[in-house]
C-alpha cells in the first residue's frame, strides 16, 4: 500500500487479493500460530496429519471400481481405461500421482482446474470433491437464486457497505457444503459424483483421432479416481481431517464449522479500517486495486456487508466479452474498492489503452497465452483528485475543503493487474508496466499513475533442491526476505526474474514500493490438493507490487 502525496493532493493506493473462491481448508500447511490457535500441540497436529495421509494413501482402484459399479455407462468407460493404464485392483491411487510411476499409470489431473463446481457448464450436477471443494455447495444453484446470479448495475458499480467493524461476520451462518454432506450421507454423495461424471463424460472433438480420444478418457478417469479417493479418505478418517481443518483460516478452530465468507472479507478489511481510524487519513481518498473478487450475487452481498463505511467497489460485469478491442474483455474477478465520493468521477479507461499495450506485448515477443491472460485481467481507471489540506474554520466550525469535480480537476490513473506468470520474460513484464504508466499518464488531466496488483513473478529454487533444504533455507533467511545464504543444508533462491523486473521498472524512472529482496507470498502445499509435484515444496513469490510515477 502506498500514499501518493504530490502536495496538495493525497490519496491512498494499494493492492488486495480477496481470494474469494478458496474452498479447500487443507491445501496449505498451516503456520505454528494457527496450529496453536486450534488447541493442538505440534505433536497432535503431526499425528492427525499422518492419519489423514494414510487414509488417502490406502484408497485403491478396486475400491473405486466398486463405488462406480452401479452405473453401467461410467463403469464401462472407467474399467476399460484403468485396464489400459495398466492398473490393478490393489493399485494405490495416491501413488499414481507420483512421477516415480510409469507414465501410462500416472494420473493426468489437468482437468482439476477446469472442471470446478462453478465452471459454468450447463449440467444439473456439480463436480463433487469434499476436500478440494470442501466449502462449496454440493448441488448447483437453483435458477433465479442469489447463488446463481451475477450482480449487475450501472456500468458494474455497486453501493458501499454499511460500515462498522464487520460485525456479524463471525455469526453462526450455516450453509450446505460438500465437507459435511460427504460424511452425513456418503452413499448419496458418491451417487452425485457418479452422476456428474456420467453427464460430463470424456470431452473431445467429434472428429478426434484415436490418440485424442484415449487422452480425453485418461483425463476423465484420472479426475474420477482423484475425486473418489478424496471422498473415501475423508470418510475413513473424519476426526483426523477435522483436526487439520481447525488450523485453517476458513474454519472456526473451536467448533470446526466453516466460517462465513464475510468473516474472511472482514479480516482482509482490517488494515483499511485501521487506516481510516487515523486522524491524518480519516478523509483521504482510497483506491484499492483488487484481484479474485467475488463474481456471484451471494459473494458480492457478503463483501458489501463488511465494507468499511464510505467505501464502495467497482467490478466490470458485462463489458467486453471480446468487444473491447485487442484486450478481449476484462476479467470479472478484477476490480477496485474505493472511497464512494470518487464514484462520480471514476472512469474505466481500459479499452482506451488496451490496443497499444496489446501491440507492445506482441512486439516484446511475450508468449500469446501470457499476454492474453494478463490483458484480460487488466483494469485501468481514472479518478479526480480532491484537495485534502488542513481543515479551515467556517462559522465557528471546522470544515474540510474539497476541490470541485470538473474538466480541469487533476486526475489519478490507477491500474490493477493480475498477471499470468511471465517466467524468464520478467524484463518484458517490467517494460509492460512502464509502458502502461507512460500511456496512462498521457490521458487528459492525468497528473500521476499507479500500477498495483499481483505481478506473479516466479522465484524458483535451484534444480533438485529438496523440500527439506527449501524449508531450512527459508528458516535461515532474514525475516520477510528471499534466502541468499549458501552453505551446508541451505541454498539461495533463484531471484533473477524479480531482479530483471525491478531493474527494468526503475530504469524507466519509476518507483517500486516492495523491494526486490522481499517476498510477499510464502506457502507450502500438502497432499490434499492435485499438484503432486509441489507437495512439501516451499513456494516463495514476489507477487504484490505497487509501482508509480
Amino acid at each position: 500500500m502506498t500514499t501518493l502525496a504530490p502536495a496538495p493532493f493525497r490519496v491512498v493506493v494499494g493492492t488486495l487479493n480477496l481470494i474469494s473462491d478458496n474452498r479447500n481448508p487443507l491445501q496449505f500447511t498451516p503456520c505454528v500460530k494457527d496450529i496453536e490457535a486450534s488447541g493442538m500441540s505440534m505433536e497432535q497436529y503431526e499425528t492427525a496429519l499422518t492419519e489423514a495421509e494414510a487414509a488417502l494413501d490406502a484408497y485403491t482402484v478396486g475400491t473405486c471400481k466398486e463405488e462406480v459399479a452401479g452405473n453401467e455407462v461410467v463403469a464401462a468407460i472407467f474399467n476399460a481405461c484403468v485396464e489400459g493404464m495398466g492398473m490393478k485392483d490393489d493399485t494405490k491411487v495416491a501413488a499414481c500421482m507420483s512421477k516415480s510411476v510409469p507414465e501410462e499409470q500416472r494420473l493426468d489431473l489437468r482437468l482439476d482446474n477446469r472442471w470446478g463446481p462453478e465452471d459454468g457448464h450447463p449440467l444439473p450436477f456439480v463436480r463433487r470433491n469434499p476436500i478440494i471443494f470442501a466449502l462449496s455447495p454440493p448441488v448447483p444453484p437453483k435458477e433465479g437464486s442469489e447463488e446463481g446470479d451475477v450482480a449487475s448495475g450501472v456500468e458494474g458499480k455497486a453501493e458501499g457497505g454499511d460500515g462498522g467493524d464487520g460485525g456479524g461476520a463471525s455469526g453462526g451462518e450455516t450453509e450446505l457444503n460438500q465437507w459435511s454432506l460427504a460424511r452425513a450421507d456418503p452413499d448419496g454423495f458418491r451417487g452425485g459424483m457418479v452422476s456428474f461424471f456420467e453427464a460430463r463424460g470424456p470431452e473431445h472433438e467429434e472428429d478426434a483421432d484415436e490418440k485424442a480420444v484415449a487422452l480425453a478418457r485418461k483425463r476423465w478417469t484420472s479426475l474420477l479416481l482423484f475425486d473418489f479417493m478424496c471422498s473415501g479418505a475423508l470418510c475413513a478418517a473424519p476426526e483426523a481431517f477435522d483436526k487439520l481443518a481447525r488450523c485453517s483460516h476458513l474454519i472456526d478452530p473451536t467448533t470446526a464449522a466453516p466460517l462465513p465468507l464475510q468473516h474472511h472479507f472482514s479480516n482482509l478489511m482490517a488494515p483499511i479500517r485501521a487506516m481510516r481510524g487515523r486522524q491524518e487519513l480519516d478523509s483521504t481518498p482510497i483506491v484499492m486495486g483488487c484481484q479474485e473478487m467475488p463474481v456471484d450475487a451471494r459473494g458480492e452481498a457478503k463483501l458489501r456487508e463488511v465494507l468499511p463505511e464510505g467505501l464502495a467497489y467497482y467490478r466490470p460485469t458485462e463489458r467486453g466479452k471480446g468487444e473491447t478491442g485487442a484486450s478481449g474483455g476484462t476479467d470479472e474477478g478484477t476490480g477496485f474498492i474505493y472511497s464512494n465520493f470518487l464514484a462520480a468521477s471514476m472512469k474505466d479507461v481500459t479499452d482506451d489503452l488496451a490496443p497499444d499495450l496489446t501491440q507492445f506485448l506482441a512486439d516484446q515477443g511475450v508468449k500469446p497465452v501470457v499476454a492474453a491472460t494478463t490483458l484480460r485481467k487488466m483494469l485501468i481507471v481514472t479518478v479526480d483528485l480532491f484537495y485534502t489540506g488542513a481543515a479551515q474554520s467556517s462559522g465557528g466550525e471546522e470544515t474540510r475543503v474539497e476541490g470541485a469535480v470538473g474538466a480541469t480537476t487533476p486526475k489519478l490513473a490507477v491500474a490493477t493487474l493480475h498477471c499470468k506468470c511471465f517466467y524468464k520474460q520478467a524484463a518484458q513484464q517490467g517494460a509492460f508496466v512502464a509502458r502502461l504508466i507512460e500511456q496512462a499518464s498521457k490521458l487528459e488531466g492525468v497528473v500521476g499513475t499507479v500500477v498495483c496488483g499481483d505481478m506473479n513473478l516466479d522465484s524458483p529454487w535451484p534444480d533438485k533442491t529438496s523440500a527439506e533444504v527449501q524449508q531450512a533455507s527459508v528458516g535461515a533467511a532474514e525475516f520477510g526476505c528471499f534466502p541468499t545464504a549458501e552453505g551446508e543444508g541451505v541454498t539461495p533462491i533463484v531471484n533473477t526474474n524479480v531482479t530483471d523486473f525491478s531493474t527494468t521498472v526503475t530504469k524507466s524512472g519509476l518507483q517500486m514500493v516492495t523491494p526486490p529482496t522481499n517476498f510477499t507470498t510464502l506457502k507450502m502445499r500438502t497432499k490434499f490438493q492435485a499438484q503432486a509435484g509441489k507437495i512439501g515444496a516451499v513456494a516463495m513469490g514476489h507477487k504484490d507490487q505497487v509501482s508509480e510515477c
